[in-house]
């Protein structure tokens, strides 16, 4: 019996081929040998019952109760198929069979659409070819092995050398089929300004959806997802993560079937898709990602961000890290001009950001959100100067400077619709659904992808930009492409066109940082950051929430696509009012920035603001590239840890939602220091306000205060509360398995050692090995 092992640095791919020449997937998981072929697929001297089908040459074989590395329709497998096809005489019925595979070290990039990449060392590429059983249509399986990642990305391609026409109803990137349904599953599901927040659940008989039909990856549902065993948690048991290279509408399907096996399947949505194969035509999937760990969540998420910094970030930002961005959106919308512009630049640069970004409302009659999208173009009125002008006075400050577009998107108040109606996705019979007041251009018609192309170009030169916000904020609707004459194609053809337009702005402008966004998270996978290294996490700055979010996010992606600003309280999307500290220490988990209108901020926020971006420029590359790890925390609790590549700094933050009276005391446990090294532990100095514990000033001041009084803002302006000190010394074994004990929170007594806390507040600590 053949079989095919393919091995990353700690796990195995085992496939095997069956007398009847089906593939059957042995193992995925911890690295293994083979001694011999005996026993190394499912034994089946009969078919277990006659509800089952099987070849009448090979009448053992059903392949319904088979773990499969590929299926079809109409041959005994009924479970969800990962192709189906439709032929001229309309049947689906297809059957593809092993005719061989090859092996050769590196990789080549997919054509059309974004794709990982590494040197040729870094990984084994097999290629596992199968032939329809009566016709000239040849399915590839492409199987990347990233050795040092333990990550094996997976892609299929069709390629029909038949003299008919056939019609690709589905085609999936990967399918992975278990032995057992023993798993939980863990998703990352949201909506707009809550987005992948952690849901787990058991398997159950049946299917169960992770899906986008939204025309992009959506803030509804990540493509990245879980299998879990039941005991596993952050450090222990066994996990399989899923995540797809692909940024349009996707389908994670996950089944448990009658005889308790699990099939994943995982690649583009099959609603509204059909694309048409003509002879000597192929179709390439998207690719998708397979990882393995036996050491819990925290490992396998690990697995994922090392993947993501080495295999699919690019170019001059890959490894690099990203400036402290100052945006002054939250600060201004779309009220500013070029005086206000520059007063907050000046104000940004004095407490050290390191890039200016310009967001929306800079383009010509861009009043509001109902016009002017499309026509990019500067506001003679708001920047009287134009572009160029402003990034020059932006860049003696010795800022970068930034813009925000969203080239995907028009208004039909634009000047752009009135010469282009055609250019957006709209039926000729009725009226188009608007989102945000905005309709979406058709990236598949070549025309308006050349258009944007050469308009961005023009503009990026203009502005002399260093840093782009690219958004896209809305869904698709109204699937009608012009230029198409097969409707079932215009996703993936937009998705191929985003591409393309991306590519082509890539090599022209190099070195420039894209960020991208949609809305904050609607569109935050693998395909985006194939064309920039970070994304806009959230419009939800608000701290409480921003622990959910960036946790959950952190699951799959690394903290260096995790864009995370400080704003304003009372937050903009939760009118919650939280610590500024607080703020930044949850900010300072991604990449850093401020959105905080810093020219009402007062003299000792500003102070704050700048102390704190000094301590993050001093770990910024930790910060942004080191090892990542959720701490098993409780429900009210949550603690994150980063640790640089030598391990000789950790840092710790302790976050709680609600602030608990008389509360136990609290151990901080460390994850991923040096077991043999020595570490002075230590807590960020934190200045408390007077005005944080309302009238119990009264409780030591020999008169009476009123609350928020005159009196009291006095009081406060001249004595400030420090924060506890923590100044210990340990063994980085005593830190990982035992934890160091915290000073006692507030209940009623203060002194210096004296924790204090308050609702969504928290703590950075500091583990510096001692040399």
């Amino acid at each position: 019996m053949e079989y095919i092992a393919i091995h990353t640095n700690q796990t195995s791919y085992v496939m095997a081929v069956l007398p009847s020449g089906h593939l059957e997937h042995v193992h995925y998981g911890k690295k293994i040998q083979i001694f011999e072929e005996k026993g190394l697929v499912e034994s089946s001297a009969f078919i277990p019952n006659h509800h089952l089908v099987s070849y009448k040459e090979h009448p053992t074989i059903s392949l319904e109760y088979r773990s499969l590395e590929t299926s079809t329709v109409g041959k005994g497998d009924i479970r969800y198929p990962m192709v189906q096809l439709e032929f001229e005489n309309t049947t689906y019925v297809s059957d593809f069979l092993f005719s061989h595979s090859i092996s050769y070290p590196g990789k080549n990039p997919l054509k059309t659409l974004p794709s990982s990449y590494g040197e040729e060392e870094e990984i084994v590429t097999t290629e596992v070819i199968l032939k329809e059983a009566t016709k000239e249509i040849y399915l590839i399986l492409y199987y990347h092995a990233f050795l040092h990642s333990d990550v094996i990305v997976k892609s299929a391609k069709l390629l029909n050398q038949s003299h008919e026409t056939i019609r690709v109803k589905h085609l999936f990137s990967s399918q992975l089929d278990f032995y057992d349904s023993d798993f939980d599953i863990i998703t990352l599901d949201g909506h707009w300004a809550r987005e992948r927040h952690t849901h787990r659940r058991s398997l159950g008989y049946g299917r169960s959806l992770v899906e986008s039909m939204s025309g992009s990856s959506s803030n509804r549902q990540n493509p990245a997802f879980f299998l879990v065993r039941k005991q596993t948690n952050e450090h222990v048991g066994e996990v399989y993560g899923f995540n797809l290279i692909y940024s349009g509408s996707f389908m994670g399907s996950i089944e448990v079937n009658s005889y308790e096996k699990t099939r994943v399947l995982h690649g583009i949505h099959p609603h509204n898709f059909t694309w048409i194969l003509e002879h000597g035509e192929e179709f390439e999937s998207c690719e998708a990602m397979l990882t393995y760990s036996d050491s819990g969540m925290n490992t396998c998420s690990q697995q994922f961000h090392r993947f993501i910094n080495h295999h699919i970030v690019r170019g001059y930002w890959k490894q690099r890290p990203r400036p402290i961005v100052y945006n002054n959106w939250e600060a201004t919308y779309f009220n500013f001009n070029e005086r206000k512009i520059l007063d907050l630049a000046k104000e940004a640069k004095d407490i050290g950001a390191e890039c200016f970004m310009l967001d929306d409302g800079w383009f010509k009659n861009r009043k509001d959100d109902h016009r002017a999208l499309g026509d990019w173009e500067a506001d003679k009125k708001k920047l009287p100067h134009g572009l160029t002008s402003l990034s020059k006075k932006i860049h003696d400050y010795r800022l970068l400077f930034g813009l925000w577009v969203e080239p995907e998107m028009i208004n039909e108040d634009s000047d752009l619709f009135r010469k282009h109606p055609t250019w957006v996705m709209k039926l000729p019979d009725r009226e188009a659904s608007v989102g945000r007041n905005q309709l979406m251009l058709d990236l598949s018609q070549n025309e308006v992808v050349d258009y944007l192309i050469e308009t961005l170009s023009q503009v990026f030169t203009d502005a002399n930009a260093d840093m782009i916000k690219w958004d896209f904020n809305r869904i698709f609707s109204d699937y009608y492409g012009k230029n198409l004459v097969h409707q079932g194609e215009l996703i993936h053809r937009y998705t191929q066109g985003l591409h393309r337009l991306f590519t082509t702005l890539n090599e022209r402008f190099p070195k420039i940082l894209f960020e991208t966004c949609a809305s904050g998270g609607h569109r935050f996978d693998c395909g985006m950051l194939c064309y920039g290294p970070q994304i806009w996490t959230s419009d939800n700055t608000d701290a409480l929430d921003r622990t959910y979010i960036q946790s959950g996010t952190s699951m799959a992606y690394p903290p260096s696509t995790i864009s995370a600003h400080v704003s304003a309280v009372p937050n903009h999307q939760t009118q919650r009012i939280s610590l500024l500290s607080s703020r930044m220490y949850v900010a300072s988990f991604g990449v850093f920035g401020i959105e905080k209108n810093l020219l009402d901020a007062s003299k000792e926020d500003k102070e704050a603001l700048k102390l704190h971006v000094a301590w993050y420029k001093s770990v910024k590359h930790m910060m942004q590239f080191g090892a990542f790890y959720r701490i098993q925390a409780s429900l009210n609790q949550t603690r994150w840890m980063m640790v640089n590549e030598d391990r000789s700094i950790g840092i710790g933050l302790l976050f709680q939602s609600r602030n608990r009276p008389n509360d136990k005391n609290q151990r901080f446990i460390t994850m991923g220091l040096n077991d043999e090294a020595v570490y002075d532990v230590s807590v960020l100095p934190l200045t408390l306000s007077i005005m944080d514990f309302g009238d119990l000033i009264n409780y030591v001041s020999p008169i009476h205060i009123r609350q928020g009084s005159f009196l009291h803002k006095l009081v406060d302006r001249f004595k400030k509360v420090s924060s506890e000190k923590e100044d210990i010394r340990a063994y980085g074994s005593f830190l990982n398995y035992h934890g160091v004990n915290l000073k006692q929170s507030f209940t009623a007594g203060l002194s210096d050692d004296t924790r204090v806390t308050f609702d969504q507040s928290g703590r950075i600590y500091m583990f510096i090995a001692k040399k």
